[in-house]
């Protein structure tokens, strides 16, 4: 028949089902009345193979009721058949859940495939949200770069530039700095030049560098005039918009010049904020951002972007309420946004720049720098930065002090209500008390917009009379930087 899996007995209970009908459709969940709908079923499962996996179910009204249908044997096999046009040919997994005495639910399971893209009758499809749409040409292309990813990545490739292109005094003085943090081991600059510590590093073929050594390593002047897309577009604007240009500069040159470039523009256009610690006379400055978290934006910018085309670039834009850092390309793997709020297994896309960049003390470990830009920012009493994509590019946004994070504002909340949400989210977990010392509001005033934000999930209530505290919830814990619990 085909070599679709059957499972016999099913390895899905009612629950499982009732449990996903309730969650909704998704970009990894489609229901389905009937197997009348076997042909658009079908093509959701090529859009979920070329996606994160998931499930097709048939046997869930629109209404998200789970009310099954009569199911033979003729009835799976036709299933399967239908799968069998998506090439290349894949194994979904096929489950039925009686659900009642004459009745059953199926459920098509596909995991992520490996060789994508998974075409259906011709066509390939990815999952949006809830619905399937076809893939785009572009989308098409960046699957099948990352199906060659192992043996043909633009990093490995020559590069037009020598050893004699090589910054020495840089490559000396990164690892030197490696060794210093300990991840070189000092044997390793014994009795080299050059060419020696390009060889450990992978970074040369034949007296040339690779790509990947070019972007690290390359002379400033070899860069501009071989790379135009090893380039940092650096602008300030006034207001919220780009409509007021004030400030704009570009500068070409290896990823070290680029990363410190771009550190300086940034944290030379931003205030200082001073504090003075009570008992003492000392004044304490404080960058308006965490040099940290923007220096995290920037390596993970440099590391994982798509150096392949001439005309990308790195982008930084500071507007009065943020400061943007995008580059060319996109998450690749099936990574989404979402998923960089949690610990992820790194797959960086230039892993020999990436390499190099954790080994030089750049980048403190591969796959945390996302946790660590949280973490800095949440630190400093400041919401998370918001990590977007689309299909040319992947930016992170940096809230600045006395705004609120895009998260929040596109809500509408009252200015009031987003006092009281940055409060919590400073004291977590906060008293009633604790809020109305922060905020000058009143305990009537605070107490009924805490009640407000619980009744839209935006803040929750933990505890009893004297232990109760609130704490941030929904997607207020994302815009600070708390995952979810």
């Amino acid at each position: 028949m085909s070599s679709t899996k059957l499972s016999t007995p099913s390895s899905i209970s009612v629950d499982d089902i009732q449990a996903w009908a309730a969650s909704g459709e998704s970009e990894v969940l489609e229901f389905k009345l009937t197997t009348g709908q076997k042909e658009e079923a079908a093509k959701a499962v090529c859009g979920m193979l070329n996606g994160r996996g998931g499930r097709v179910i048939f046997g869930i009204d629109p209404k998200g009721n789970v009310v099954g249908q009569q199911v033979s044997d003729k009835t799976l096999e036709d299933i399967a058949a239908t799968l069998q046009k998506i090439k290349p040919e894949v194994q979904p997994h096929i489950d039925r859940t009686p659900i009642s005495e004459d009745r059953s639910a199926i459920t098509v399971t596909a995991e992520s495939g490996r060789f994508r893209p998974y075409l259906y009758r011709g066509l390939a499809y990815r999952r949006m949200g809830a619905t399937t749409q076809p893939m785009t040409f572009d989308e098409q292309q960046k699957c099948l770069l990352e199906q060659a990813f192992g043996s043909a990545r633009w990093e490995s490739e020559r590069s037009p530039l020598t050893i004699d292109d090589t910054d020495a005094q840089l490559l000396s003085n990164v690892l030197s700095s490696g060794v210093d943090r300990q991840r070189i081991d000092a044997s390793f600059l014994r009795g080299g030049g050059s060419q020696k510590l390009l060889l450990g590093l992978g970074l040369l073929q034949e007296n040339k560098l690779n790509h990947a050594g070019a972007v690290l390593f390359g002379q400033n002047t070899a860069i501009e005039l071989h790379y135009l897309q090893c380039v940092v577009k650096l602008a300030v604007f006034r207001g919220t918009t780009t409509a007021d240009l004030a400030e704009v500069r570009q500068v070409y040159g290896n990823a070290f010049t680029i990363l410190r470039e771009a550190e300086s523009f940034i944290s030379s256009r931003l205030r200082i904020n001073s504090k003075l610690t009570p008992g003492q006379m000392r004044r304490q400055d404080i960058p308006e951002l965490p040099g940290l978290a923007v220096r995290e934006a920037l390596a993970n910018a440099v590391a994982h972007r798509e150096y392949q085309s001439a005309s990308g670039s790195l982008g930084v834009k500071i507007f009065d309420d943020r400061v943007e850092i995008a580059s060319i390309g996109t998450l690749h793997f099936g990574l989404i946004p979402d998923e960089l709020y949690a610990p992820h297994q790194a797959q960086p896309w230039n892993p020999k720049i990436a390499q190099v960049l954790y080994r030089s003390g750049i980048v403190e470990s591969l796959g945390t720098g996302t946790l660590r830009m949280v973490d800095h920012t949440r630190e400093a009493g400041l919401p998370a930065p918001t990590i977007t994509t689309t299909s040319q590019a992947v930016q992170v946004t940096f809230t600045r002090p006395g705004f609120f994070s895009p998260m929040l504002t596109a809500l509408k909340l009252s200015a009031e209500q987003l006092r009281i949400i940055d409060a919590v989210a400073h004291q977590q977990p906060a008293t009633r008390s604790g809020l109305v010392a922060e905020t000058g509001l009143t305990e009537r005033g605070v107490r009924s917009i805490l009640s407000g934000l619980r009744d839209m999930s935006l803040v929750a209530l933990r505890g009893e009379r004297k232990a109760a505290r609130w704490h941030l919830a929904g997607i207020t814990r994302r815009a600070y930087g708390f995952l979810e619990i």
